[in-house]
């Protein structure tokens, strides 16, 4: 049995109706079906509480190697990406990064030619070491 389907008719900006052609041609469907299934999607992936940001192109892609870690699959992977990056977790401690340190590892990690995740990895071993100096030196 198919779903039920109730036509809509709703007004657009001539600017959005000539996207939603382009979008109809690049995916080989006739307009209101295009239109239709992009609906549907968004009422599916978008917050009823109407706060989202959408990213597309080359923002997209300068955010996933800002991150590292491959491709952004949803918000979920999204915020791990971005907590990673943001600060360390050790158990239940966690070590916050300001803004401007997270620019700073941006910026040494450019000028070497690695992402910030791989510029961490690399500097973890110095890290534990020190670590566990700091634990000698003290107790």
């Amino acid at each position: 049995m198919s779903p039920t389907t109730t036509t809509v008719r709703v007004p657009l900006p001539e600017a959005s109706l000539e996207r939603l052609y382009a979008v109809a041609a690049h995916q080989g469907r006739d307009l209101e079906t295009a239109a239709g299934l992009m609906l549907a999607a968004s009422l599916v992936s978008l917050p009823a509480e109407g706060r989202y940001t959408v990213l597309g192109g080359p923002d997209l892609l300068a955010l996933e190697d800002l991150l590292g870690g491959g491709s952004i699959l949803n918000a979920t992977d999204l915020r791990q990406k971005v907590e990673r990056l943001a600060g360390i977790s050790f158990q239940h401690v966690r070590l916050q990064f300001t803004p401007g340190q997270l620019e700073q590892l941006l910026e040494r990690a450019t000028r070497q030619g690695k992402s910030v995740e791989q510029l961490v990895e690399q500097m973890a071993p110095r890290i534990h070491e020190q670590f566990f100096g700091l634990i000698d030196t003290r107790g």
